[in-house]
């Protein structure tokens, strides 16, 4: 329960994050609560690990993804989650180079990615398919998700069963919260489109739809763009263009 909350530094001896006390004690929240338990520990969780990365300067390396491996093994997202867990999961683990595929890969490792990833995937596209509509779903949410997805493909793991699905879930609730999107959120958003799309996404009239929304909201918020966000943007545009988008005014 503490090492969940206190902050990672460097020289933190990893092993402090992959005692299996703290995955029984995740696994035995979940179970006592059931339906009622939304993922917050969780997520926490994952935000640790993301932390000792951020602190390392580096993602794990393949002897630290196989020791987490072991612990993951019984980390499971269900729809019961909230919108902020399953975002801080997907988004923390991706970045922390949890689902890298490392050379050779242990095909235990590989099957627990699988797994999770599968978890994941089912919890979001049931979280955003929910009628009435989830309160709690985010733009913030929604920008770190598709760039956790696209990351994922960028790095080499195959397109895993329900990836399409939830990239597909999420496109409407990028429409409908276009205007909430923030510079970094758009830059990220119209690279991970084009990331996607470039790696076999199919491009739907919502995907093109939500692609020329972002276009416009570049136009209207140029001035804030940070040198990065501009390079990110011109590749991206550049890649849609050479996949088939159509050239907009």
């Amino acid at each position: 329960h503490y090492l969940l909350r206190r902050s990672v530094n460097p020289v933190q001896d990893f092993n402090a994050l992959t005692q299996q006390e703290i995955m029984d004690g995740l696994v035995s929240k979940s179970h006592r609560f059931g339906h009622r338990y939304d993922g917050r520990d969780h997520g926490l969780y994952a935000s640790s690990i993301k932390k000792y990365t951020s602190a390392s300067k580096r993602p794990l390396n393949r002897a630290e993804q196989s020791q987490l491996m072991r612990l993951l093994q019984n980390f499971t997202a269900t729809r019961s989650w909230n919108w902020r867990s399953l975002t801080t999961t997907l988004h923390s683990f991706t970045s922390a180079g949890v689902f890298t595929l490392h050379k050779p890969m242990d095909e235990r490792v590989k099957l627990t990615q699988a797994n999770l990833l599968s978890t994941l995937f089912d919890a979001i596209i049931f979280k955003c398919n929910q009628k009435p509509e989830a309160r709690d779903i985010d733009a913030q949410g929604i920008a770190n998700q598709l760039w956790a997805m696209a990351k994922l493909v960028d790095s080499g793991q195959e397109r895993k069963p329900g990836l399409n699905e939830a990239v597909a879930a999420l496109v409407p609730h990028m429409n409908a919260q276009k205007d909430q999107f923030i510079p970094q959120h758009i830059a990220n958003l119209l690279w991970a489109m084009a990331k996607l799309v470039e790696n076999g996404q199919e491009q739907t009239p919502g995907l093109n739809e939500a692609v020329a929304s972002l276009l416009s909201l570049v136009n209207a918020q140029k001035d804030q763009f940070i040198p990065q966000n501009i390079a990110n943007l011109l590749w991206a545009v550049a890649k849609l263009v050479d996949n088939g988008q159509k050239q907009t005014p």
